[in-house]
């Protein structure tokens, strides 16, 4: 009787495993819909490891929920893929004032300000492309990033305000000799920053789905960033009946390469369309190969002699970068199911820690001695990402 038992028991778990199993390995929608075709590859050699967790599951193992999820323009061989993102950013980075508002000559107003750097969202492009294996179902892409933006700002009043008692404006530490001099209040500031940035990432991955409409893409790689920095400042102030300049530049230029982890994570809702959420970190080794420093000003501007000028020598560290982003996709094959595009549309983060090395320079040189610490910085780019994706 006992043996009965068992055996009926071992025949209800068969089948609600068959059940449970076929409806997800037979299951179409738009990020998998391509027929098996008429070819029969042949099985990896990993079939016959008979040693599992630590060789490869049989390959008569049931697929259930953890089904390949990857876009299959041709079962018999490579996939290949393009894509092209049009990218619309803000960019802006920590400590980029650039003085404070005060009542002449030096006191502080009774409500001062902090004028700032300002931040503007610009254009920029990505382009990428890959291809998909067979082989286990892996992919790999290689996509570049490009980035180069230009903002200006200004700050102040004119000579004749300022004469008649309008705030006037207290340099700080981007004009190093200025700050030390006790010169007269300046009326007005111009900035000038420009920020390039190229971002190359070549990722290797492997999309499956995690149940019956949520797909996971984790994915793992190399990371290259390239970035260039100038800040320049002028300030003007009048002399009498005359207007003089001084001005503060500031450069920073380095590069840097280091692993890179995260996901994709698609969320199906029917129809082609999907909910996009991804998340990655990357871990980069930074060669900050400039961060120079230099003023320049009229003589009758300042009460003493020439300005102080610095540099930083090439510095090796580590920076980390941080990103997420979350928008919706539709995905359709066509043609025969020998194609599919793909239409996304996300809205992006990234931060860059501890960039701003331009500002570290200039307060280690304004008070290298003087016990506080002197501001870095992170760089943050936020905005949309419009992207078309074509498999064949």
């Amino acid at each position: 009787m006992k043996s009965i038992s068992k055996l009926a028991a071992v025949v209800a778990l068969s089948l609600s495993a068959s059940v449970f199993a076929a409806p997800v390995a037979n299951q179409k929608n738009s990020r998998n819909m391509k027929p098996s075709g008429n070819c029969s590859p042949k099985p990896p050699t990993s079939c016959e490891c008979p040693c599992y967790p630590d060789c490869a599951l049989p390959c008569d193992f049931p697929i259930a929920y953890n089904k390949n999820a990857r876009i299959d323009t041709d079962p018999c061989g490579l996939d290949l893929f393009m894509d092209a993102s049009f990218i619309y950013w803000n960019v802006s980075q920590d400590n980029m004032d650039i003085g404070r508002t005060a009542v002449a000559p030096d006191a502080a107003a009774p409500d001062a300000s902090i004028p700032t750097q300002d931040f503007d969202y610009k254009p920029g492009f990505k382009i990428g492309g890959g291809l998909s294996s067979t082989y286990d179902n892996w992919q790999v892409e290689a996509v570049y990033t490009w980035l180069h933006q230009k903002n200006d700002y200004h700050t102040g009043s004119s000579v004749a305000s300022f004469v008649g008692g309008d705030p006037t404006i207290l340099t700080n530490d981007w004009f190093v000799h200025l700050t030390s001099a006790g010169h007269e209040p300046v009326a007005a500031m111009n900035s000038h920053w420009t920020m390039n940035m190229d971002l190359v990432d070549v990722l290797l991955s492997r999309p499956f789905y995690q149940g019956q409409r949520l797909t996971i893409t984790p994915y793992t790689g190399l990371s290259a960033l390239f970035m260039r920095q100038k800040f320049h400042i002028n300030a003007i102030f009048p002399t009498g009946v005359t207007t003089q300049v001084a001005m503060s530049h500031n450069r920073s230029r380095f590069w840097s390469v280091g692993p890179s982890l995260g996901a994709d994570f698609h969320w199906l809702i029917g129809a082609g369309f999907r909910v996009e959420l991804d998340a990655g970190a990357s871990i980069l080794y930074a060669r900050y190969t400039k961060v120079k420093h230099t003023e320049t000003f009229d003589a009758a501007a300042v009460q003493s002699t020439g300005p102080i000028n610095g540099h930083m020598p090439v510095t090796g560290t580590l920076r980390a970068l941080n990103t997420l982003g979350l928008g919706f996709g539709w995905g359709s094959y066509f043609w025969g199911n020998d194609f599919h595009l793909d239409l996304i549309a996300t809205y992006d983060f990234k931060m860059l820690w501890n960039q701003n090395m331009m500002r570290q320079l200039v307060g280690a040189l304004a008070d290298n001695f003087g016990g506080r610490a002197e501001p870095i910085g992170n760089l943050y780019l936020h905005g949309l990402t419009f992207t078309a994706r074509f498999d064949y």
